[in-house]
């Protein structure tokens, strides 16, 4: 599976979350219990610049992060998904090693954990926004192969949640630490 058409994907499904969050939703809790949607959507911004300089070889601590949202957050958020998707279609960058904070990887697992992040931010959007939350079924497969196996203190979005029953969107995304 080429994780570059799937990263532009959660990247453009990304874009459209925003594109329909209302400045008056922009003050609502999200499942990400340390995010209101104006600060998920600058977390967001913040990470794909974040990726985007690890692409490119630079540490991913160097990028600020105001508050970009405030005259509204499509154009930032659209500008930042642009810059990460270009940088990372070279394939070189896929071969090379990256630093993550959990350490150096190769470049292709650093674009799948992106990749994981776009989704379960969008996912996070679409449901603090009222937005449909189930997700792309090949979108799903690439988030699940990704991340089933993070145990401990590498799981980046929480504890996993136990559910007793739901869709596979949901399942994911409670084994992600999110209560769908």
């Amino acid at each position: 599976m080429d994780p570059v058409p799937l990263h532009d994907r959660a990247l453009e499904a990304a874009v459209s979350i925003v594109a329909n969050v209302k400045t008056a939703q922009l003050g609502l809790r999200t499942p990400c219990v340390d995010f209101d949607v104006r600060a998920l959507i600058n977390h967001m911004i913040e990470g794909n610049h974040r990726f985007t300089a690890i692409a490119r070889g630079a540490p991913g601590s160097s990028v600020p992060t105001p508050d970009l949202v405030r005259d509204g957050a499509l154009g930032p958020f659209r500008e930042s998904a642009e810059a990460v998707g270009a940088a990372w279609r070279d394939p070189a960058v896929l071969e090379r090693t990256v630093r993550l904070p959990i350490g150096d990887v190769p470049g292709s697992y650093a674009l799948s954990m992106h990749t994981v992040e776009a989704i379960v931010h969008g996912w996070d959007l679409s449901k603090a926004t009222g937005q449909p939350t189930e997700l792309d079924p090949q979108l799903h497969d690439l988030a699940w192969q990704a991340s089933k196996d993070i145990r401990g203190d590498r799981r980046p979005f929480g504890p996993a949640i136990t559910i007793q029953s739901g869709s596979d969107t949901e399942r994911l995304m409670a084994w992600l630490g999110r209560q769908p």
